[in-house]
């Protein structure tokens, strides 16, 4: 059996758990997660995975979306954000619906400082009436020859 030397870990993220109303608290409000010292998990891993799981109550057509922004630096005072992923989660019915997903940010850490943070920031559509549950959400790290499945490499 072939060694492939793949390594993978998960830590979690550190984000606030919240349910969101629009328009209210929270609506477009960057929420930060924990910073995590890479080289503290003992490997200087090159993938990151970050996911986390949603719920929406939207109305007809209306949509939300969470806004990851990657955050590095080589101490704990991380610098501005990196690189910037947008999932959109969106009622295509012609009638309310719940919609419940697990949103996935694939990001190359390859380049960044020992210390990175994944800072998330949900907005919907209509106000007063469509809300997201947003969970606390998971890096998942990968090094060696395989990345955390994303939507890209999805089989």
């Amino acid at each position: 059996m072939a060694d492939t030397k793949n390594k993978v870990l998960a830590v979690h993220a550190g984000l606030v758990a919240e349910t969101i109303t629009a328009g209210g608290a929270g609506d477009a409000a960057a929420n930060a997660g924990d910073v995590i010292q890479r080289s503290a998990t003992g490997q200087m891993f090159d993938d990151g995975l970050l996911i986390i799981p949603c719920t929406a109550a939207l109305d007809a057509g209306e949509s939300a979306a969470l806004t990851a922004v990657l955050e590095h630096g080589n101490d704990t005072d991380v610098g501005a954000g990196a690189d910037t992923f947008v999932v959109s989660i969106t009622n295509e019915d012609t009638a309310a619906d719940t919609i419940t997903t697990v949103a996935h940010f694939p990001f190359d850490i390859r380049g960044c400082g020992d210390y990175i943070q994944a800072t998330v920031t949900p907005d919907l559509t209509a106000a007063d009436t469509d809300t997201l549950q947003v969970g606390d959400g998971i890096w998942i790290f990968a090094e060696g020859q395989t990345e955390p499945v994303d939507q890209s490499n999805r089989s």
